[in-house]
């Protein structure tokens, strides 16, 4: 297998069999490569809502957002060398003009005592490589001059926050490693050093990753190191390095360079020009994968503070930067049983953010659901938007059951798929810029429809009451549907079987009714007949259904067996959660989380806790005060159905019992939950 440390080697090779070539000739050849390209149509703007008058760099992509470099931070150690405070890493989320906003310290383990330079994310967003000050378990280590240089460390993602922090082995305390950068493939991992051996002051190398380790590095050599300081790269997905240099001809400073290296013959070495470039230094580059956007750092004249980030966008591209604008994909859908085409089935396309949420529209949304019963809870329950309110469909498929969909490499997608008559479909698509064509097959199974329908009057008048909602939840799903009457009073619903389903009609100005009713052990061709009288509800405008002691039940919040970690997408409810504190700030909570009854019940119980504290954690992050929540584990103590230690019960049953309650110990303001519903969904 020829990896790309033989490639090295090779180019090696080639260049030291030429025996007339001297280090000075060498450099000659390779200045006079350079290439000073300006970039036209390219837009550079100070990004004056996060910079201050400190340092601010090296920002880089980390889920919905960015990770930077800064000294912001107030009350810590200073530098005496720079007379600031060391170096943090900050988070920002990016806001929908892709504009970062409302920066926050980005980790309690990752910031430490001292310096934390530079971070970079493997693909996944589950590891990432940092540059810090030399140190061992919490201790700092200086090199024979008694200083502690910078070295590289690696993390993998918990479930609260950056954990197991390992030195890499290629350091050593007595040169800098730093300003590490990854491959999309996580195999190969750039960084900067002074160590032995190189051209100049600060040279480029790369180590790779092989059989579980990292190997000793090797330096990128003269066609893009020099006798001055390369320093902070950046390798895009497309195998384009970019680096500052002050080695090499540019406008003064660092400037920014790229060169690219995805093939076994590297490109020229290009200076990034203006307005990239200035007179000043210009360095921490990253870019998103389809080249249009980025962002940088620079101590160019008219910042605010000593370095400043800098956002850039590119319409046309980077000169020097391949990449592919746009990908088809083709979807196939066809019937799970004929396997013949489903003509006009329709698809609505959703971007993808970093941790599985859909961006710019929703497909689900959350409401809190009072029960109609004496038990003094409240559901807060996910439902799919309907059809009205997802709108139009991006494409319909022919009557082949396929459609054409163009899209954007730079995110992956959720599509959904309806057809009447069908179950709708979900499907995730995560996509390469490396390819530029997809085949989507996609299976749609038909309903087995047991017909339900019903129609709503009003108590002592019989007049039925138009435009009343109708709430379905399962047992056999978390999530909830709902429908309208009609003009009749009216309203019609397929279920399925079997599940036990709670049926309830509610509008404004009336009290709520609910049923509940069964179809297990039915067929299709059944159905059912629901009516509801509705008493009208003179207090509904002024009574809070939200008081303290009530229990609000998270429904949709999912566990694994054994772990402590909500399931990947469904923190919807922690979200809405934090969205209902948010609104009311007089509200306090207690987080009280439940297992199953497997396992121990001393197992169990410190496996609730880790359960509550990861749920606080989450609120924490969402700007919910500290003393406003109260994180409790109840282990096993507490299970709402029969699935106890002894008993055979199903996956589904065990998962009922795996659940966050939200107590509400303290609230001064009336809650309408209808209000609160209505505000979720603007």
């Amino acid at each position: 297998m020829i990896t790309f440390r033989h490639l090295l080697f090779l180019a090696w090779a080639i260049f030291l069999a030429n025996p007339g070539m001297s280090q000075k000739n060498r450099k000659k050849a390779k200045a006079a490569e350079v290439i000073e390209a300006t970039q036209d149509r390219v837009v550079v703007r100070n990004l004056s809502a996060i910079n201050t008058p400190y340092f601010e760099f090296s920002p880089t992509y980390y889920q919905n957002g960015i990770v930077f470099v800064s000294s912001r931070q107030r009350g810590g150690l200073i530098d005496p060398k720079l007379n600031e405070p060391y170096f943090e890493l900050f988070y920002a989320k990016l806001d929908k003009t892709g504009t970062p906003y409302q920066p926050r310290l980005f980790s309690l383990e990752i910031n430490a005592k001292y310096h934390e330079g530079p971070v970079t994310f493997t693909s996944d967003a589950n590891r990432m490589f940092f540059s810090r000050n030399n140190s061992k378990n919490g201790t700092y280590e200086t090199d024979s001059e008694g200083v502690s240089r910078m070295q590289i460390f690696q993390a993998n993602r918990g479930l609260l926050d950056w954990e197991n922090i390992q030195l890499l082995p290629f350091n050593s305390s007595e040169f800098k490693s730093l300003h590490p950068t990854i491959s999309e493939d996580g195999l190969r991992l750039y960084f900067s050093s002074d160590r032995p051996g190189g051209f100049g002051g600060m040279d480029i190398y790369v180590s790779e990753f092989i059989d579980g380790t990292w190997l000793d590095p090797i330096n990128l050599g003269p066609d893009i190191n020099s006798s001055g300081n390369e320093v902070f790269p950046f390798i895009h997905p497309t195998g384009v390095l970019f680096f500052s240099s002050d080695g090499h001809k540019g406008f003064g400073g660092l400037d920014l360079y790229l060169v690219d290296i995805s093939q076994r013959q590297w490109g020229k070495l290009v200076n990034m020009g203006e307005p990239f470039n200035s007179q000043k230094d210009d360095f921490g580059f990253t870019m998103s994968p389809t080249g249009t956007t980025g962002f940088f750092s620079s101590s160019r004249d008219g910042g605010l503070g000593k370095d400043d980030l800098y956002e850039f966008t590119a319409p046309d591209g980077l000169e020097g930067v391949k990449v592919a604008t746009q990908v088809l994909a083709k979807v196939q859908v066809l019937d799970a049983d004929t396997k013949r085409p489903v003509n006009g089935a329709k698809i609505r396309i959703y971007e993808q953010a970093a941790d599985g949420s859909t961006r710019g529209g929703d497909i689900y949304e959350m409401e809190l659901l009072p029960n109609q019963d004496s038990s003094g809870t409240i559901k807060m329950v996910e439902r799919r938007k309907t059809t009205v309110e997802l709108g139009e469909p991006d494409v319909m498929v022919d009557k082949e059951g396929s459609a054409i969909l163009t899209l954007d490499p730079q995110f992956n997608y959720t599509l959904l798929i309806d057809q009447e008559g069908y179950k709708t479909v979900e499907k995730a698509l995560k996509l390469n810029i490396a390819e530029s064509f997809y085949e989507v097959p996609i299976s749609l199974e038909k309903r087995a429809c047991i017909n339900l329908s019903g129609i709503v009057k009003s108590a002592g008048y019989n007049k039925p009451i138009p435009n009343t909602e109708i709430k379905i939840q399962s047992t056999c799903s978390a999530s909830l549907d709902v429908v309208k009457t009609n003009v009749e009073g009216k309203f019609e619903y397929c279920l399925e079987a079997p599940c036990l389903f709670t049926i309830s009609a509610g509008k404004t100005g009336f009290a709520g009714e609910q049923k509940e009713i069964s179809t297990v052990n039915l067929r299709g061709g059944r159905s059912f007949d629901v009516s509801f009288m509705l008493s009208p509800d003179r207090n509904a405008q002024t009574k809070s259904v939200l008081d303290a002691g009530m229990v609000i039940i998270l429904e949709g919040i999912s566990y694994d067996f054994n772990k402590s970690a909500i399931r990947k997408g469904t923190t919807r409810d922690l979200e809405t959660l934090a969205s209902l504190m948010l609104t009311y700030p007089s509200l306090w909570i207690e987080i009280g989380a439940h297992t199953d009854s497997r396992g121990t019940t001393d197992y169990n119980q410190v496996l609730s806790e880790a359960r509550a504290v990861f749920a606080k954690d989450f609120l924490l992050k969402n700007g919910i005060a500290e003393h406003r929540i109260l994180a409790q584990g109840y282990g096993e103590s507490r299970l709402r159905n029969q699935c106890k230690d002894g008993v055979t019960c199903s996956e589904g049953e065990h998962n009922f019992n795996r659940r966050i309650e939200v107590k509400v110990l303290q609230v001064k303001e009336s809650i309408d939950l209808q209000q609160f519903n209505q505000l979720l969904k603007r």
